[in-house]
């Protein structure tokens, strides 16, 4: 809460337009960083690989890749869920950009990440110990910090009329 603000409004989101606002304080910038950390981990898109990474299909291709994010992708993906908003003297939000050294400083706090882990991403099924497939169009094989993707429209999600490969009877 700001002293002589007229408009209480919570400490980090306040719904206004399509986003909610991120309400960063100037005073309190690791506060900030904690919550764009919080803000990547709820949008299940950011994952934790030794550094934080975007899995991403690059144009002309259908395959996943894996990208590495800097602290200016950073603040992008958080203006693609958040309104970052600075609150004027009256309380008034101010729409602003992430400021880089919030996500900069976010990078540099690994023990505060809570992203998911990402060991690898396949375009396959993959088995689980009791040999079931995971076949949805993004699945995470339990606690194995996998990722499967699914090429929706390819011939390997067609049926076939050759037999399967003696291996796979």
């Amino acid at each position: 809460m700001l002293k002589g603000a007229e408009t209480v409004l919570p400490r980090s989101f306040t719904e206004t337009g399509d986003k909610p606002n991120f309400v960063v304080d100037y005073s309190d910038l690791p506060a900030a960083a904690r919550e764009v950390g919080d803000i990547l981990a709820s949008c299940g898109r950011i994952f934790d690989s030794g550094g934080l990474v975007k899995v991403t299909t690059q144009s002309g291709s259908e395959f996943p890749t894996v990208e590495r994010l800097s602290a200016e992708a950073i603040a992008q993906e958080i203006h693609k869920v958040r309104r970052p908003v600075r609150l004027a003297k009256d309380g008034t939000p101010i729409p602003m950009t992430l400021p880089t050294r919030v996500a900069r400083m976010y990078l540099n706090m690994p023990d505060e990440w809570t992203l998911q882990p990402l060991n690898g991403v396949t375009t396959t099924p993959l088995l689980a110990l009791d040999r079931l497939a995971f076949l949805k169009a993004m699945t995470v094989a339990p606690g194995s910090g996998w990722r499967m993707f699914r090429r929706c429209g390819s011939r390997a999600n067609q049926p076939t009329r050759r037999p399967p490969p003696p291996c796979m009877m």
